[in-house]
């Protein structure tokens, strides 16, 4: 397929959490359980932060005071990963057509996140967006997280791309700093949540001007879903949490 991409940069290194897809309240919610029932602690939301940095497993293994516990704490946070999906994940609707126009334009999608192997891909098999990407790179496949550039650049040697033919995406300024210093221009997306951070990069907003901006073209497929409803899976005994689904 020839290229028509819009610039010479053919490549999009997409962050995950925050930027695909929002799974941030079920990583709190499977850690939280995990911890109490087999490490007989409850944490805060700031406790579990403040643990960030690692993928799952060796945030487990790092941070559990019961060494007996770590292996079956770690299958509990994938089941519970898993199970709750649905009710959980927040996830932009349209995301999928974003990558599919995209794809037809010529750009080549990989991933770049800390989340683990096993989690990443239980999300793109849920979310039906595996196929999207040519490649991922996982916390588990690098020594050095963002905002070390390894994982940027373990992605383009996969693909066989240089830092010039690339383009990051993120939510975060881990993303951005980890673009910078591989010399890649950074798209800061807001449309899961705004980014209070100060940086060279440009904010993007909503799918549709991130479309326009890769291709020069505004007529990015209008899909109408409503800008507020139940999540998946919850039912009227369930707790009656809402997913908010950018417009």
């Amino acid at each position: 397929m020839k290229s028509t991409c819009a610039f010479s940069r053919r490549v999009l290194l997409w962050d995950f959490d925050g930027t695909l897809v929002d799974t941030l309240p079920l990583v709190f919610f499977a850690l939280k359980q995990s911890f109490l029932y087999r490490d007989e602690r409850w944490l805060s939301d700031r406790e579990i932060s403040c643990m960030f940095g690692p993928p799952e497993d060796e945030l487990i293994k790092r941070n559990f005071l019961s060494s007996s516990q770590k292996e079956k704490a770690i299958e509990m946070y994938h089941d519970l990963y898993e199970r709750y999906h649905d009710s959980f994940a927040i996830y932009h609707r349209r995301m999928s057509v974003l990558l599919r126009c995209l794809a037809e334009e010529g750009y080549v999608h990989a991933i770049v996140t800390g989340k683990g192997r096993r989690s990443l891909a239980i999300s793109l098999r849920k979310l039906g967006i595996t196929g999207y990407f040519s490649t991922a790179v996982t916390g588990n496949d690098v020594e050095n997280p963002k905002p070390h550039p390894e994982s940027l650049r373990f992605a383009l040697q996969k693909i066989g791309a240089s830092p010039d033919e690339a383009i990051m995406i993120g939510d975060s300024e881990v993303d951005y700093l980890a673009a910078k210093a591989l010399g890649i221009p950074c798209l800061v997306v807001g449309w899961y949540r705004t980014p209070t951070f100060n940086g060279e990069y440009t904010f993007v907003a909503d799918l549709e001007t991130i479309y326009a901006r890769l291709t020069h073209n505004c007529g990015f497929p209008q899909v109408q879903f409503p800008r507020w409803f139940p999540v998946q899976g919850l039912g009227q005994n369930r707790s009656p949490f809402l997913a908010r689904f950018p417009d």
